[in-house]
């Protein structure tokens, strides 16, 4: 479908592209503002535009017959993550002396199989029954649950993820609906066990840690100020007084004085620091884009015959708007803090990398759409 405002050789999925030009000018402005450092971020930048091109002209067919290899992918690299806990928060493993954050790419994998799975079974108009439902929620209760004992965003926003993808795909309104109360239960055990090991200051075996006291103190300063980690409770003070500054008194590019007392200015508080530096509008054209990457990645799911394409693009367009609307909401003090980062803004080159993955299969997907002809759908003949 070409875009009737312009001359006629554009299509939609240019669009894609202009969104993701746009947030990669941003990274590198606010890298640079923040940093003084312009070379490190537009190398990586680069690489990322690199990266969706290159992915952009693979068939997605040639790796989605052997959807299962992601799956096995994302368990094994989620069971290392949480054997070895590396980083922060026990939420990296180390490659060669460098530490790899994981739970972004198990995501991805998951959500890849996720789609596969449920397209196969719905192929040429099939519904889906009640062993093929059980076995894609078992396996994302699975996943959740493990990935919520070092990151709690992260399998919230892949528990939403995979409830839709399943939602579009047919799946019984009760079973979802079941699994939302279930998994609410459990986590509101969860959060208990944190409340009574921070009430009663009881204290953790090394490597046997989890993050359900860090999950509590934060919604104890969300909702009352109060916070056992004064670093941790000032930083989400100063990222609510730099957006507040931004309305009426911004204070311009390179001239922020929050960035220097912020030690995550460039991940979980990017947002934050755009608004100091940049001003609030700035900080809400961000916004917009991510909403407008959104519509264009379900644009491409409702023009879609395939069924895999139809999930896929869904499940990306919502795991990246979550994202963003997890920092944003964090940042400005709308939700608990989560330490999620801004996609394709916050500094992460294995993030990026995997964002960029993610974006550059759904542009090659918006051009299967565009060619896309009658006749029988072969996308998943596995």
């Amino acid at each position: 479908m070409e875009l009737s405002f312009l001359s006629g050789k554009l299509k939609y999925y240019h669009g894609i592209w202009l969104m993701v030009i746009l947030l990669s000018v941003v990274s590198v402005l606010t890298s640079y503002s923040l940093t003084g450092d312009l070379k490190l971020p537009l190398i990586q930048q680069l690489a990322g535009l690199v990266a969706i091109f290159a992915v952009s002209k693979v068939n997605y067919k040639k790796y989605n017959r052997s959807s299962f290899v992601f799956l096995v992918i994302a368990f094994v690299l989620l069971v290392l993550t949480l054997i070895m806990r590396r980083g922060a928060g026990g939420r990296s493993i180390s490659i060669g002396g460098h530490l790899i954050q994981t739970f972004y790419i198990i995501s991805l994998c998951f959500i890849f199989y996720l789609c596969a799975f449920y397209a196969k079974h719905t192929n040429k108009g099939k519904e889906i029954d009640k062993v093929q439902t059980l076995w894609g929620l078992g396996w994302l209760m699975l996943f959740v649950g493990l990935i919520a004992l070092r990151n709690i965003s992260t399998a919230i926003i892949l528990f939403l993820t995979g409830i839709t993808i399943m939602f579009v795909a047919g799946v019984k309104f009760k079973y979802l609906v079941y699994t939302f109360l279930l998994c609410g239960a459990l986590g509101g055990i969860y959060l208990a066990i944190g409340h009574h090991r921070n009430q009663n200051e009881v204290v953790v075996e090394q490597g046997r840690e989890d993050r359900s006291t860090t999950l509590d103190s934060r919604i104890q300063y969300w909702l009352h100020g109060k916070c056992e980690s004064k670093a941790y409770g000032r930083q989400m003070t100063l990222s609510k007084a730099a957006i507040s500054r931004s309305i009426v008194n911004p204070s311009g590019p390179g001239k922020g004085l929050i960035k220097k007392n912020m030690a995550e200015g460039e991940n979980d508080f990017i947002f934050a620091l755009i608004c100091e530096e940049f001003t609030f509008a700035t900080g809400l054209a961000v916004l917009i884009i991510y909403v407008i990457l959104f519509y264009q990645a379900l644009f491409v799911a409702r023009k879609a015959r395939g069924n895999f394409i139809r999930y896929y693009a869904t499940g990306i367009g919502v795991l990246i708007l979550l994202q963003a609307l997890i920092h944003i909401g964090a940042n400005t003090g709308v939700i608990p803090a989560t330490g999620q980062t801004l996609p394709l803004i916050s500094r992460g080159s294995v993030s990026l990398f995997f964002t960029c993955f993610a974006l550059g299969t759904l542009i090659n997907m918006a051009k299967q759409v565009i060619e896309q002809t009658d006749g029988e759908d072969e996308e998943l003949l596995v």
